[in-house]
Protein backbone atom coordinates (compact mmCIF):
# COMPACT_ATOMS: atom_id res chain seq x y z
CA UNK A 1 0.00 0.00 0.00
CA UNK A 2 2.98 2.53 0.83
CA UNK A 3 4.72 1.24 -2.38
CA UNK A 4 1.46 2.36 -4.18
CA UNK A 5 0.69 5.83 -2.46
CA UNK A 6 4.57 6.43 -3.21
CA UNK A 7 4.89 5.74 -7.02
CA UNK A 8 1.48 7.95 -7.25
CA UNK A 9 2.76 11.07 -5.22
CA UNK A 10 5.83 11.08 -6.63
CA UNK A 11 4.77 13.31 -9.69
CA UNK A 12 3.09 15.68 -7.88
CA UNK A 13 5.22 19.06 -8.15
CA UNK A 14 4.54 19.43 -4.22
CA UNK A 15 5.45 16.19 -3.25
CA UNK A 16 8.11 15.44 -6.21
CA UNK A 17 10.15 18.79 -4.39
CA UNK A 18 10.18 17.13 -0.78
CA UNK A 19 11.27 14.09 -2.31
CA UNK A 20 14.41 15.00 -4.25
CA UNK A 21 15.04 17.09 -1.36
CA UNK A 22 15.04 14.20 1.25
CA UNK A 23 16.48 11.84 -1.27
CA UNK A 24 19.48 14.14 -1.52
CA UNK A 25 20.25 13.54 2.24
CA UNK A 26 18.77 10.17 2.42
CA UNK A 27 18.78 7.41 0.54
CA UNK A 28 15.69 6.82 -1.72
CA UNK A 29 13.92 3.88 0.00
CA UNK A 30 13.77 6.53 3.27
CA UNK A 31 12.48 9.16 0.88
CA UNK A 32 10.07 7.08 -0.69
CA UNK A 33 8.17 5.89 2.71
CA UNK A 34 8.78 9.17 3.55
CA UNK A 35 6.25 10.74 0.77
CA UNK A 36 4.08 7.48 0.86
CA UNK A 37 3.01 8.65 4.28
CA UNK A 38 2.27 12.40 3.65
CA UNK A 39 -0.97 11.68 1.66
CA UNK A 40 -1.91 8.60 4.05
CA UNK A 41 -1.25 11.17 6.80
CA UNK A 42 -3.32 14.24 5.21
CA UNK A 43 -6.46 11.30 4.80
CA UNK A 44 -6.43 10.42 8.57
CA UNK A 45 -6.38 14.04 9.86
CA UNK A 46 -9.46 14.61 7.01
CA UNK A 47 -11.70 11.94 8.19
CA UNK A 48 -10.98 12.12 12.07
CA UNK A 49 -12.15 16.25 11.65
CA UNK A 50 -14.99 14.72 9.67
CA UNK A 51 -16.18 11.70 12.11
CA UNK A 52 -15.95 14.79 14.80
CA UNK A 53 -17.10 17.95 12.70
CA UNK A 54 -17.83 19.69 16.17
CA UNK A 55 -13.93 19.31 17.85
CA UNK A 56 -15.65 17.43 20.87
Amino acid sequence: MLTDAAQRTKPILSFHRVYTEIAHWRVRPIATIAIARRPLARCDHILKEASDPCGL
